[in-house]
């Protein structure tokens, strides 16, 4: 006689599902939006539109029509319902909704809903767009070798005559015409240098030769900003990652780094030198002495902030409430209505501490990320590059966040660019890699 042992039922967990499609459908990349994206992120972070089209087109409009487009035909609903799970991608909908919280309350009401809106339209979609366009690792490293040709096409533009001087006391500064103003241009350059030592380790010459390329460029083009803030970011990035990190680039190149630095010290013009060894004493730098200077407007900032910490003074309207504050302490004629200086104190002034923890929600999911990851085993050639690309993120974002303390940041094509990445960075993290997850 036979015997037959019971049946057993299992449970089979479903496989992940998003709108009827699973998972690794979902991220079937579409090669048609990542160059879109690639060609967004090149364009739009180095506002390479307006040095050269002097806003007579509108480029940035037809970029975010073509994404749609391109968005709907990839059936980027799926790939967005996946993005949405992802910490970042939850904080920066955390701060979209702060700004519209801030208007209501806000010392110029019109302002704020025009910057709102403004937000909605164009900052909103620009990072849909650009994450979920994110379908693979290939993907995300196409969009860090835009940031390199920006700041190649950056370099060309100014050699080339489309940069526009703006006459201080210490000498002339520049930036690309009908573009940032100087201190905004040496932010950006100076963050995506990390981007540039990144493409030192790329397996071919070509991309190697052009991070070379890239990281003297980001020396000439803050030499030529004179944007001491600048000048600082850049200065930690290249030391921190050959002194801390010397796995993330080879020995030749951290040897060309230290002499290059060394070099650029040795041939700065005067005027960018005298401007660093203002920070030897900055007890004399304008910027302490006086009312319009950062320290006096960081003070006020932190005032606007404890006035009203949940809503703060609306988004766009710290001029405004800088503004109040001199007619009420009796600066009436001459006083310059500032700006924050501080991305952190923008913030927080302006959307209150809901806005604030929602931006640090957006930007620094990827630093943990990194620590978590770096000390990983990868078990594929395609987790290492994602580890390698998860670690220029993050440092670019480290180098981002040290430039704004020095500018207003917070409508900085940068800084949605590196929101972006780092969401379809957690999105492949999760639903396509093995790292982190249990063997």
């Amino acid at each position: 006689m036979t015997a037959y042992a019971p049946a057993v039922r299992t449970r089979v967990r479903p496989r992940a599902r998003t709108q009827g499609r699973s998972v690794s459908s979902a991220l079937r990349p579409f090669a048609p939006m990542a160059f879109l994206s690639a060609a967004m992120v090149m364009v739009l972070t180095g506002r390479l539109h307006d040095a050269v089209l002097y806003g007579q087109l509108p480029v940035a409009k037809i970029f975010l029509v073509a994404g749609i487009v391109l968005f709907w035909a990839s059936r980027g609903g799926s790939v967005l319902a996946i993005a949405m799970k992802t910490l970042p991608a939850r904080g920066f909908i955390a701060l979209t909704a702060a700004l519209y919280l801030s208007v209501p309350f806000s010392l110029w009401k019109g302002l704020s809903a025009e910057m709102a809106t403004k937000w909605t339209l164009s900052s909103l979609p620009i990072v849909l767009i650009v994450s979920t366009s994110i379908r693979s690792v290939g993907d995300l490293e196409r969009l860090l070798r835009a940031l390199v040709l920006m700041v190649l096409a950056s370099t060309a533009l100014i050699l080339l005559g489309q940069g526009i001087a703006i006459d201080t006391a210490a000498g002339p500064r520049l930036s690309l015409a009908g573009s940032y103003d100087p201190n905004d241009f040496a932010a950006v350059i100076a963050a995506t240098s990390s981007v540039c030592v990144w493409a030192l380790r790329d397996r071919g010459w070509f991309w190697k030769v052009l991070g070379y390329l890239g990281l003297a460029c980001c020396g000439f083009l803050i030499v030529k900003t004179g944007s001491r803030g600048g000048a600082i970011t850049l200065g930690a990035v290249l030391a921190g990652t050959t002194l801390f990190l010397p796995r993330s680039m080879p020995r030749v190149a951290r040897l060309g780094i230290g002499v290059s630095m060394i070099a650029g010290i040795a041939f700065a013009p005067s005027s960018f030198l005298d401007r660093l060894a203002t920070l030897n004493d900055v007890t004399k730098d304008y910027n302490y002495t006086e009312n319009s200077g950062r320290i006096a407007v960081w003070k006020r900032g932190f005032g606007y902030f404890a006035g009203s910490p949940i809503t703060g003074v609306g988004v766009g309207a710290f001029p405004v409430a800088d503004g109040q504050w001199s007619k009420a302490n009796g600066y009436v004629r001459g006083f310059k209505w500032s700006v924050a200086h501080n991305l952190f104190i923008e913030t927080a002034s302006e959307l209150g501490l809901p806005g604030l923890i929602a931006l640090l929600f957006s930007l620094l999911p990827v630093v943990f990320t990194w620590r978590r990851v770096r000390k990983l085993q990868a078990v594929s050639e395609e987790d290492e590059r994602l580890k390698r690309v998860i670690e220029t993120i993050a440092l670019s974002t480290l180098a981002f966040l040290l430039a704004t303390m020095f500018i207003n940041g917070l409508f900085n094509p940068l800084l949605l660019m590196l929101v972006a990445m780092s969401i379809g960075a957690h999105t492949l993290l999760k639903h396509k890699s093995k790292l982190l997850r249990p063997t």
